[in-house]
């Protein structure tokens, strides 16, 4: 079984990364796409290595984290409404 470490745990670095503001999104944009959306436009373009729309995806290794530990990893940008 593997040892873990803090490293294992801390949130992962995306250098480079641009504050929301800097983005430059269109006014009131916000990302909810419906399902169709989501498969064509952002995980097919994924899993071809091409590149995602805006480019806000974080990828995350979701089996090295504890679930209540995902939510505070990356700040949510706006609101749900």
């Amino acid at each position: 079984m593997k040892a873990y470490s803090a490293e294992d745990t801390a949130p992962p670095k995306r250098p480079m990364l641009l504050a929301f503001e800097e983005l430059q999104l269109p006014p009131g944009y916000r990302f909810v796409p419906s399902d169709n959306e989501l498969i064509v436009d952002y995980l097919m373009k994924k899993l071809m290595n091409r590149r995602l729309p805006h480019d806000i995806i974080i990828d995350t290794n979701i089996y090295k984290y504890n679930p209540w530990d995902l939510t505070g990893m990356h700040e949510s940008q706006g609101s749900n409404q």
